[in-house]
């Protein structure tokens, strides 16, 4: 399979998952702020300040569908109808937005409320243990994603960028 070939399929697949995260995520956003109503004699801090936005794990489903929708956008629509800077700037954002906020966030709380068994952990451990679990666990999202560039670098190959093509032909 050639380069282009390869190319042009990941950019296939990308449009397609981030299509199909849009839909699922704007569909399930929505069915759960609609129908999904705890009663308050069951857990009285639904209906508390804040409502469904003080829980992180519906805080992350809001963001994690922005992300989406926006590289809808940007796949989509941005792409045929701005200009090649601002398309460039605009895909550039969108990788910024995940690997900077969407990823880390989704990573950190995932680990944290996967079956809520951090609390019986955080239970048994002093101040600075939980400091050490704490900065063990922020540090696993980075590590992840170096492993995840190290693997995506190993199989595509490292390409240089514009810019340092551009300055060294002037």
């Amino acid at each position: 399979m050639t380069a282009e070939a390869k190319t042009c399929t990941m950019d296939a697949i990308n449009k397609g998952v981030h299509l199909s995260g849009a839909v699922l995520f704007t569909y399930s956003l929505y069915y759960y702020y609609t129908y999904v109503n705890i009663p308050a004699r069951l857990n009285p801090l639904d209906e508390a300040f804040g409502g469904k936005f003080k829980y992180l794990t519906f805080c992350n489903m809001v963001i994690q569908t922005i992300f989406y929708l926006y590289a809808v956008f940007v796949d989509h629509i941005a792409v045929r109808t701005c200009s090649v800077v601002t398309s460039e700037s605009l895909k550039r954002s969108k990788h910024n937005f995940f690997t900077i906020f969407a990823f880390p966030l989704s990573m950190v709380i995932c680990i944290y409320k996967s079956g809520m068994w951090v609390y019986p952990i955080l239970a048994k451990l002093n101040l600075p243990l939980r400091v050490m679990f704490f900065t063990g666990s922020f540090l696993y999202a980075p590590i992840t994603y170096l492993v995840g560039e190290y693997m995506n670098n190993a199989y595509w190959g490292v390409r240089s960028s514009n810019k340092s093509n551009s300055s060294k032909r002037e």
